[in-house]
């Protein structure tokens, strides 16, 4: 067990959003990268109150940054995930543990929790020498491991936050995917400068961003134009502590007998069109699918694992859960991709 984590699955105070805080969070899930102006003109607020409120669910911690969806695949990269079961470590090895994760750069998620599993990590790499180094460095800074499985993911998608929208009409509908088939992106040294800014915050603007980089203005937006065209960039969201909002955050990886094509698009489908799903991996290794979900409380859980367990009872084999308490990192990309 991981000393000094918080196991309150809840903070102290749930904040209450409302119906306008959840639209604004709707179309910066939309564009996070669009104006206040432009956020106030579709919902026929002014840009003053959008900007409070924006400034206000910061200040809450229910919004913890803006990023920007890349898709690795475009930058060569793999998604490598490794999930560890830990012994018992003091607070100071924890503290240990987490600058480590922060001063590693292809290690772009790290989180700690209960279940099967109370480490996981996902690692960007370019060949699985590379990860295998990376997993190394991992082992070396963590004591009393019982056990670690990988999971190398071919595909991916990243869904919108519906249950927030139940009863706003103009649905979010948009999906990232990132797939192994896609082929890499040539990109020069401006446009992966470019992305590492982009992903430490989506809503740098134009101008800032070219004085940051000595570019000039239209330049820079040339260049972020032609990556989303590419799809080097799918989207830019708000980063959001689930928590705050009574939320919280489970993985769940599925072991899957597979007989036909039809079966793996029906459990998809499944999976994707549930309000609470937030991430789907499609991938190699110990199992054959990764399923974040955002679910209200233990007992939500519950009917969800239930409901799977019925309805697909002939596709899924085994399954292992996770309930994520602390996440230390998250990013989209490496952040050393200026540098290699």
């Amino acid at each position: 067990m991981i000393e000094n984590v918080n196991f309150s699955q809840k903070p102290e105070k749930t904040v209450k959003l409302d119906l306008k805080d959840r639209k604004i969070i709707q179309e910066l899930e939309r564009n996070s990268r669009q104006s206040n102006s432009s956020i106030a003109q579709k919902l026929k607020i002014s840009k003053q109150a959008v900007a409070y409120r924006i400034n206000r669910m910061l200040r809450q911690g229910v919004i913890k940054n803006f990023l920007t969806c890349v898709n690795t695949q475009k930058l060569g990269y793999s998604c490598y995930n490794l999930y560890v079961q830990l012994g018992w470590i003091s607070q100071e090895q924890e503290k240990q543990l987490e600058a480590f994760f922060e001063k590693e750069p292809n290690i772009t998620w790290a989180a700690t929790g209960v279940g099967s599993w109370n480490l996981v990590t996902t690692v960007m790499a370019k060949t699985a020498e590379e990860f295998h180094q990376t997993s190394i460095r991992i082992f070396q800074q963590c004591e009393n491991i019982s056990s670690h499985a990988n999971f190398i993911a071919t595909e991916a998608y990243t869904l919108p936050n519906q249950y927030l929208y139940h009863d706003i009409p103009q649905k979010l509908e948009k999906t990232t995917i990132i797939s192994q088939k896609d082929q890499p992106a040539i990109l020069d040294k401006h446009d992966l400068r470019i992305l590492q800014e982009l992903s430490e915050n989506a809503r740098i603007t134009n101008t800032e961003l070219s004085q940051k980089l000595k570019l000039k203005t239209g330049k820079t937006s040339y260049k972020i134009r032609k990556m989303e065209e590419q799809g080097v960039i799918q989207a830019y969201k708000p980063m959001l502590n689930v928590q705050n909002i009574g939320r919280n955050t489970h993985i769940i990886m599925l072991k899957l007998n597979y007989k036909t094509q039809e079966q793996e698009k029906q459990l998809l489908n499944h999976i994707r069109s549930m309000p609470c799903t937030k991430y789907v991996e499609k991938g190699i290794g110990r199992w054959d699918l990764a399923v974040a979900i955002q679910q209200k409380d233990m007992e939500h859980f519950n009917q969800i694992i239930n409901e799977l367990r019925e309805k697909f009872k002939t596709t899924i084999n085994t399954f292992e859960t996770m309930l994520i308490l602390k996440e230390y990192k998250c990013h989209f990309i490496p952040k050393n991709i200026t540098t290699v």
